[in-house]
């Protein structure tokens, strides 16, 4: 019975996958980011992007750096908090994007896991922190990030059936 529902659960299509290997999706429109391998979907998970006046920027980057318990320079209108702080709105991972689409801008846990699922950002994309810490061990620096609503994803040649 668990085979025939497992069966049946939609799946992505990807007409022309951006790399052979891993690369995400951020799909603003369904608050998800997808990992996959080529055109399979390796896992998916909830996320918080970036609220009204703070949007997500939207566009084709790649993970450039990534750290542990990284400080938080408090956005140039907070105090910092350091690294590893529970008060620290970054988690416990931060990969970060390129410049290409803004500075500054990262897929990070967050100290606020009740916001996962809404727009409550100042523009990165928050996870839950053992998600952040999941998506960490699977990526590596390079990795190409797609950022986008749903239809701006499928103009890119991204698919998802599992809307």
């Amino acid at each position: 019975k668990e085979a025939l529902v497992e069966s049946k659960k939609p799946v992505d299509k990807i007409e022309k996958p951006p790399a052979d290997g891993r690369w995400i999706a951020v799909d603003f429109s369904l608050r998800n980011l997808t990992l996959y391998e080529g055109s399979k979907v390796i896992k998916k998970f909830p996320v918080t992007v970036g609220k009204n006046g703070s949007q997500t920027p939207t566009g084709k980057t790649k993970v450039v750096n990534k750290t542990k318990n990284r400080r938080w320079n408090g956005a140039g209108k907070y105090k910092p908090i350091a690294g590893g702080s529970p008060k620290n709105p970054l988690g416990p991972r931060w990969l970060g994007l390129s410049s290409n689409i803004g500075t500054g801008y990262g897929i990070h846990g967050t100290n606020d896991e009740w916001s996962i699922g809404k727009n409550a950002s100042l523009g990165c994309i928050r996870m839950l922190n053992d998600d952040a810490i999941e998506l960490f061990d699977m990526v590596s620096e390079g990795v190409p990030v797609w950022l986008g609503t749903t239809d701006k994803l499928e103009s890119w040649g991204l698919i998802k059936n599992s809307r």
